[in-house]
């Protein structure tokens, strides 16, 4: 396959592949470089299967009726940005699994009636149901994703070397920002004059190599019990925007492409045990706690409990393209609930599992 080194390279690839995509002007916006500093969209480009997936679903987007021709172009100018990549991937390949269950949905809709208060832009709202039923798309690869920014960004500040990180992955991102990412101006000095630093709250040795031809090993430990309790609460960095008139959904995609990841392959049942000990914490463990909610997402107004977004979350959803693995977790406290029923109806290819009591019983 021939190499992709930048956004027009792809743009014509995925045409080759779908050709109606000739007439939504991806293939005109400003061009970007895709090179080794910035990987993810260097390996997105450059997984045959992965640009595949892209073109099928840019296409399907297309030919939606009342979706904006803009749309696409949106969609893609995102998806080849380093920094927004990993989402837009997620967004995609979440959109390719509803498309593949037949679930008809309108991508990219702005509800007025979310726990921020205003007007919000979510992923979409499926549209088999006699209600709307809003869902929103996330990647769920946030220890793997935080560690490989970290590592570039301390390359940033050293021409000619590289960085590594050994330790334990089993880290939510609250506290890999805070003792990695905020001491990092103490980091980058410290390695002005040495070759190794330890991050003692992570367990994380950081090395320093000189750039040379080699092959660069890092070891990294998980457990998923700790893995799943450390990042009990990332949903709730996204309660915002929770519909609050309707069922929402919120959707975890391990984006297949960008890095490895037992959690991907589900190996022994892990992603299945991911799911189901986040929605246990939130549907049952925390069905009922009154601290601010502010603490998780600041967009949150204030007066709000953790309690009070949670009764707006109608199922936790996690997709694992590279398992062909769907697992949906519904809060049956829900103030807008969804049966069983319902969601076999949105989408035949889930796993569904129901966590909590019935709102109003004990």
């Amino acid at each position: 396959m021939t190499r992709i080194n930048n956004r027009h390279e792809l743009a014509q690839r995925l045409i080759k592949l779908q050709p109606a995509l000739a007439g939504t002007g991806i293939a005109s916006i400003q061009d970007v470089a895709f090179t080794i500093d910035t990987p993810d969209t260097y390996n997105i480009a450059n997984d045959e299967h992965i640009s595949s997936g892209i073109a099928r679903v840019l296409a399907h987007i297309n030919n939606m009726p009342g979706v904006p021709p803009s749309l696409v172009v949106t969609l893609f100018k995102n998806l080849t940005l380093d920094s927004t990549a990993p989402g837009y991937l997620a967004q995609l390949q979440g959109y390719d699994w509803l498309i593949s269950q037949g679930s008809a949905f309108t991508p990219e809709v702005c509800h007025t009636a979310t726990i921020r208060g205003r007007p919000i832009d979510l992923d979409g709202r499926i549209d088999v149901l006699s209600r709307s039923l809003f869902f929103d798309i996330k990647s769920f690869s946030f220890e793997p994703d935080l560690r490989a920014i970290f590592c570039r960004r301390l390359k940033s500040q050293f021409p000619g070397f590289s960085f590594t990180v050994d330790g334990p992955g089993n880290h939510g991102p609250d506290i890999i920002n805070a003792e990695a990412f905020i001491p990092l101006k103490a980091y980058i000095a410290a390695f002005i004059t040495t070759d190794r630093i330890e991050i003692p709250a992570l367990r994380w040795v950081v090395k320093k190599h000189k750039t040379q031809p080699s092959v660069r090993i890092a070891t990294h430990e998980y457990n998923i019990d700790d893995f799943a309790y450390e990042n009990r609460w990332v949903p709730l960095r996204f309660a915002s925007q929770f519909a609050t008139d309707a069922p929402y959904l919120l959707i975890f995609v391990l984006p297949d492409g960008l890095g490895p990841s037992a959690l991907k392959i589900d190996v022994f049942g892990s992603l299945r045990k991911l799911a189901s000990d986040i929605a246990d914490h939130l549907f049952v463990a925390a069905s009922q706690d009154v601290a601010p909610a502010s603490a998780y997402d600041d967009s949150i107004p204030s007066g709000i409990a953790v309690r009070d977004v949670i009764s707006r979350l109608s199922g936790l959803v996690f997709i694992g393209p590279q398992a062909k693995l769907a697992l949906l977790h519904l809060n049956a406290g829900a103030m807008q609930a969804l049966s069983k029923a319902e969601a076999a109806e949105v989408a035949g290819g889930w796993e569904i599992a129901v966590h909590g009591a019935v709102k109003g019983e004990t």
